[in-house]
């Protein structure tokens, strides 16, 4: 019975916390929870609840989208290889790629999109039909992503399933 009235308490004390918290806007004419509202720093708050919710994939090597470079391609069968940022300046990067020269450059991120500092993000790799391999996929601050191998041979089918900040936390 302490327990359920424990979580009560909670609920309650979750709910009164956000029905009394107000954005800030920049004009007293439109209510702040109102579609189209302004936050103070001049973010709407639809642009405010696009930014939360991520927005839609970019498929590198499409149309608008960043070129495959060095011949690396999607590899067939599997998600494509896409990108994009959501809250908190995190950027996804997703897809399995292949046939390209190893240890080169798979894509340019465009500017928008490139970290502060250079960003390592633990991945797989594979040697022709071999078993994959721990790789790391290499975020230059330039936008070049490209692959390595800390010894042996360069993969020429890599996997990305990861994230970076856009400007990573500094170091202590």
């Amino acid at each position: 019975m302490a327990r359920l009235r424990a979580v009560v308490v909670v609920v309650v004390v979750l709910v009164l916390g956000a029905w009394s918290c107000q954005v800030p806007t920049d004009s007293g004419q439109v209510s702040p929870g109102s579609p189209g509202a302004t936050v103070a720093s001049g973010v709407t708050t639809t642009g405010l609840t696009t930014l939360l919710a991520g927005e839609d994939w970019h498929y590198v090597g499409e149309a608008g989208e960043p070129a495959f470079e060095n011949s690396w391609i999607n590899f067939s069968g599997y998600q494509k290889l896409s990108f994009r940022i959501r809250e908190g300046g995190i950027v996804d990067l997703y897809g399995v790629t292949t046939a390209g020269t190893p240890g080169a450059a798979v894509f340019t991120l465009p500017a928008e999109y490139r970290p502060s500092s250079p960003q390592l993000l633990p991945s797989a790799g594979l040697v022709g039909a071999g078993p994959a391999s721990a790789t790391f996929i290499r975020i230059q601050t330039t936008g070049v992503v490209s692959a390595t191998r800390w010894s042996g041979t360069e993969q020429d089918t890599l996997i990305f399933a990861g994230s970076f900040y856009l400007n990573a936390p500094a170091a202590a």
